[in-house]
C-alpha cells in the first residue's frame, strides 16, 4: 500500500474517533446548552403569557440539562423560576430563596442588572409576605422587620438606577408604597382586595410565619427617608 494510501486510510479511521471526542466533551455541553436555551424561551413565553406553572417545569427541564459553567443562565432561570413561584401561589417558597440568588447575583462578574432583578424580586415578595402578615395578625416585631427590609430594598434600587430615569421612578413608587403598607391601619388593609400573590397554596391562619434567615444572609444597606407615597394598590405593583 502506497504511503499516501495508508495516510489516508488512517485520517478515515480517526474521524469515528474524533467525532466521539467530540460528542462526550465539547459537542455535549453544547447539545445540552443548546437545549437548556429551549426550555428558557418556553419558560420566558409562558411567564409572558400567564402560565406560571408551565415556567416552573420548563425552568426545572432547563435546570437538568444545563453544564455548570453556564453560571448566569443558570441563575437567570432561577430568579425566573421564583417568580413564577410568586405569581402561582408559592410566595413563602419563592421568599426563601430569593436572597440566596441576591448574593449570588451580586458575586458574579458583570451580572449587575440580573443582582438588580433578583433584589426587585426579593422586596416584591417581602412586601407581598409583609401584606400577609399583617393580615394574619402577626406581632408588629415580626411583620414590622420584614417591612423595614422590603423598604431598604426598593430604597437602595431606586438609589442605583440612573437619577431621573423611568426605573428609578418605579422603584421610588414601590419603595413609597412599601412605607405605605406599613403604615396602613389594619382595619383599611383588610377592606383592600386581596393580590393574587397573596392567594398561597397554603391558606388559613397561622400559615402565614416569620420568614428565616440563613447563615450569611446580608441585611440590605440602611437607607433613611421617603415619602408617603400613593395608596396602595389593591392588585399590588
Amino acid at each position: 500500500m502506497s504511503p499516501a494510501r495508508t495516510v489516508s486510510l488512517v485520517a478515515w479511521m480517526t474521524v469515528p474517533l474524533l467525532w466521539v471526542g467530540w460528542h462526550y466533551g465539547p459537542g455535549h455541553e453544547a447539545l445540552a446548552r443548546d437545549h437548556a436555551s429551549v426550555h428558557l424561551k418556553s419558560a420566558q413565553a409562558a411567564f409572558a403569557s400567564g402560565s406560571y406553572e408551565e415556567v416552573i417545569a420548563s425552568v426545572e427541564q432547563a435546570l437538568a440539562s444545563l453544564p455548570e459553567s453556564e453560571r448566569e443562565t443558570n441563575l437567570r432561570l432561577r430568579v425566573l423560576r421564583s417568580q413564577a413561584r410568586m405569581q402561582s401561589g408559592e410566595l413563602f417558597e419563592a421568599r426563601d430563596e430569593l436572597p440566596g440568588l441576591v448574593q449570588e447575583a451580586e458575586k458574579l462578574p458583570g451580572a449587575t442588572a440580573l443582582a438588580a432583578t433578583a433584589r426587585e424580586t426579593l422586596a416584591t415578595a417581602q412586601y407581598y409576605t409583609t401584606w400577609l402578615m399583617r393580615l394574619e395578625g402577626l406581632p408588629r416585631e415580626e411583620w414590622e422587620e420584614e417591612a423595614e427590609a422590603t423598604r431598604q430594598n426598593f430604597r437602595l434600587l431606586a438609589e442605583k438606577s440612573s437619577s431621573g430615569s423611568a426605573l428609578q421612578a418605579a422603584f421610588q413608587e414601590k419603595l413609597e408604597s412599601s412605607i405605605k403598607l406599613a403604615r396602613m391601619e389594619l382595619t383599611d388593609l383588610q377592606g383592600l382586595p386581596l393580590p393574587k400573590q397573596c392567594n398561597c397554596k397554603k391558606p388559613g391562619k397561622g400559615k402565614c410565619k416569620k420568614p428565616g434567615k440563613k447563615p450569611g444572609q446580608n441585611k440590605p444597606e440602611d437607607s433613611r427617608g421617603a415619602g408617603k407615597g400613593p395608596p396602595v394598590d389593591g392588585g399590588g405593583y
